[in-house]
């Protein structure tokens, strides 16, 4: 051995695909390599299990290898962060406006660097029900001045989202930055319409969808002569997202909705230019932390394609990217499981190169966010900025073999579908038509069945519950309105849009629990009756004790018993209205028909679970008293929805 040798690794032999493929072989044990390793996605990617050099180099984006260059695969700006980080654009969702300017003044004040503005649209539109106060109420001079008070306009781009009362907005905020004697020019931002958006939210319009092109077309032309800097056009992908899209859809309906609007404005003489540089894009960025990695890096080139197929300037093929941490996979129990899911979400929209970001509250089941629930979000983007060292180098993720192999994939899959609805009239005929939503409807169904199965996890959820978790207390609990309106002009209609979140099921389980505990002093208990020896009964005990604690169930354990006359006497002593069998299934064969047997002789109401499958015995067992099955693979929910309405647990 000579330490002082040079390091040197020509010794090791450089390996091929064939030897690695070997060697996962054998550590297979006889498992089947494709079905094993090859994964296939939610947007019908097939994922393999390693990626190689030979991938890069076969992929066309190999070409493409430095930023602020079309078609920008590796962002906008050629210095990446390194020149301009990120705007931190905490939205802040308090209706009240002077609770909304304490809140901003204090957050501009600890690092918030953008301003990012629901508006309430109760008084510019006609919105009929009852729903959460949600927005700020921008309505008049007085409104402004009050929320803005002694905010300094031009050092923050301030972002509205106004859907489809963007012209009356518009006109009583510049008549805000006349009063303030603001420059337009001076301004950053975006207006933040977006009339499809508010379409599938409620599922009509008050006016003709022509009206608001020219509408549209008017701000366009007026902004043009007051700034260059200011935006028009929210496209509003996160809307998708939360109803349940996936990737692909995500884009593919962004997109084809950019495209109706350059389309439009264009044929009322609105500049391709024009429309492009003022068009903003919010994208939901879930937990699938490589996917959204690469969707927002294809977000950049497939815009890129798309303004040059309308002969688009170079500067207007660079796209602004605001990215919002989801709202679908997001929990009201557990729910500082929601600050780790932010984290991995914003550093995703980090490494796919956002401009934006909007990292969401954890406590937003309670109502609105508290002071915490704001510094934490805001905290996590500043952490990323000044303690990570991300941006010691300019994007990072790039030359990564997997993340720019599902770039391409997901880049092309979205081009044929962008192809595909363009094909068959664009993107309003296929929301009036209804296959749009269809189709979004389609995937939050099947993704709902994979987290119902098990296949998705929810920590915290559908699977390591904690039934007597700390709740947040800090939050203000949601106001709500109600608009009654004699008749809404409905100038088109079409299917609106569900947003959803794959916890509500399993938090309805977790509401019966507590209604149930708030009737009786406890919660409803199951109790699991163990067989065997501890090798035959842990593994389902264990099983049983975290599937049945989804539901909310207090889970109590017996002592291990060897015989079912002992398990009889002790349920004679120790009454429980939901019982759980554990142990094998060999042990079963000798347990089950006598003490199932017994247990509903004596006390005919207890409801009898069985922790396994076993197939061949199935209809045996239930003759002789199992109620119902748990096991890998079954349906979560359906199955505890089931035991606790027999129960009557709610």
């Amino acid at each position: 051995m000579n330490i002082q040798e040079e390091l040197n690794f020509d010794e090791f032999p450089i390996p091929s695909f064939e030897d690695w493929k070997n060697e996962a072989i054998k550590s297979l044990k006889g498992d089947d390599f494709e079905k094993r390793l090859f994964t296939k996605t939610l947007d019908d990617i097939l994922l393999k299990p390693i990626y190689n050099l030979s991938d890069l180099q076969n992929n066309p984006l190999y070409n493409f290898q430095y930023p602020g260059i079309s078609p920008f695969n590796r962002g906008d700006n050629p210095l990446g962060y390194k020149n301009d980080k990120w705007l931190i654009a905490q939205s802040i969702p308090y209706p009240d406006i002077n609770q909304f300017n304490t809140a901003l003044r204090n957050d501009l004040e600890n690092g918030q660097n953008a301003i990012n503005i629901c508006v309430a649209g109760d008084k510019y539109r006609q919105i009929s029900g009852k729903h959460i106060r949600k927005g700020l109420e921008l309505y008049t001079l007085e409104d402004f001045k009050q929320a803005f008070d002694n905010i300094e306009f031009k050092n923050y781009p301030i972002y509205f989202s106004t859907n489809d009362f963007f012209y009356e907005f518009s006109r009583n905020f510049l008549d805000f930055l006349k009063y303030s004697r603001i420059d337009v020019k001076d301004i950053k931002g975006n207006l933040g319409a977006d009339v499809f958006s508010q379409l599938l939210l409620t599922g009509n319009l008050q006016y003709p969808i022509d009206e608001y092109y020219e509408r549209l077309a008017e701000i366009f032309n007026n902004y043009a002569d007051l700034s260059s800097n200011y935006g028009i056009i929210n496209i509003n992908g996160s809307l998708f997202h939360n109803s349940g899209a996936n990737a692909i859809q995500e884009l593919a309906y962004s997109f084809t909705s950019a495209i109706e609007y350059i389309k439009s404005l264009h044929s009322l003489g609105v500049e391709i230019d024009n429309i492009a540089s003022r068009m903003k894009f919010s994208f939901g960025i879930s937990s699938n932390f490589f996917t959204e990695i690469a969707k927002l890096r294809a977000t950049r080139i497939l815009w890129t394609m798309i303004i040059r197929q309308f002969d688009g300037s170079n500067d207007s093929q660079s796209i602004f990217i605001h990215s919002q941490t989801s709202f679908r996979n997001k929990t009201k129990y557990n729910p500082w499981s929601n600050i780790i899911r932010n984290s991995t979400e914003c550093l995703a929209a980090i490494l796919g190169n956002s401009n934006s970001i909007d990292v969401g509250f954890f406590d937003f089941a309670y109502g609105y966010p508290s002071e915490l629930a704001r510094r934490i979000a805001r905290n996590t983007q500043l952490i990323f900025q000044n303690e990570s060292h991300l941006i010691d180098t300019i994007d990072p993720a790039a030359g990564s073999y997997y993340i720019d192999d599902l770039t391409n994939e997901i880049c092309v899959k979205t081009w044929k579908a962008i192809q595909n609805i363009e094909l068959t009239g664009g993107f309003l005929e296929n929301i009036k038509n209804g296959k749009i939503q269809e189709e979004i409807k389609m995937s939050a169904f099947n993704q709902m069945q994979d987290y119902q199965t098990r296949k998705l996890i929810l920590v915290g959820t559908n699977k390591f519950p904690l039934l007597n978790e700390r709740i947040p207390e800090e939050s203000v609990p949601y106001e709500y309105i109600e608009n009654t309106i004699d008749q809404e002009n409905k100038a088109i209609e079409v299917h609106p849009l569900k947003k959803i979140r794959f916890a509500q099921d399993f938090e309805k389980l977790r509401d019966n629990a507590l209604n149930y505990k708030e009737k009786n002093g406890i919660y409803p208990i199951a109790t699991l009756y163990n067989f065997g020896e501890l090798a035959d009964y842990k593994p389902r005990a264990d099983f049983a004790s975290e599937y049945l604690g989804i539901g909310g169930f207090e889970i109590q354990n017996t002592p291990a018993f060897q015989e079912y006359a002992d398990a009889m006497k002790y349920l004679l002593e120790n009454p429980c209205n939901i019982i759980a069998i554990c142990s094998s299934d060999e042990n079963y064969l000798k347990i089950v028909p006598e003490f199932a047997q017994l247990v509903k002789k004596f006390k005919p109401l207890t409801y009898i679970i069985l922790a396994g499958y076993p197939k061949e015995q199935i209809e045996l067992y239930k003759r002789f008293g199992i109620d119902d099955f748990i096991y890998l693979k079954s349906n979560v929910y359906d199955t505890l929805l089931r035991i606790q309405n027999i129960n009557q647990i709610f």
